[in-house]
């Protein structure tokens, strides 16, 4: 049985460790979605309302 989420999008304790492609990522601390390019994404694409902070998790 295949376990599937039922969003892919929102952070879980497993994908944070995670890089897409290499590059650091970050997950917004206001919406919690991502993950998104920390190099290329200064601002959440998800809830476009947050610029990365302190808050954010990264990987």
């Amino acid at each position: 049985m295949d376990i599937v989420c039922d969003n892919p999008l929102r952070k879980t304790k497993d994908s944070l460790g995670e890089k897409k492609g290499g590059k650091p990522i970050w997950y917004c601390c206001q919406c919690g979605l991502g993950p998104m390019i920390i190099n290329t994404t200064p601002s959440c694409i998800f809830c476009n309302q947050h610029t990365r902070c302190g808050g954010c998790d990264t990987a």
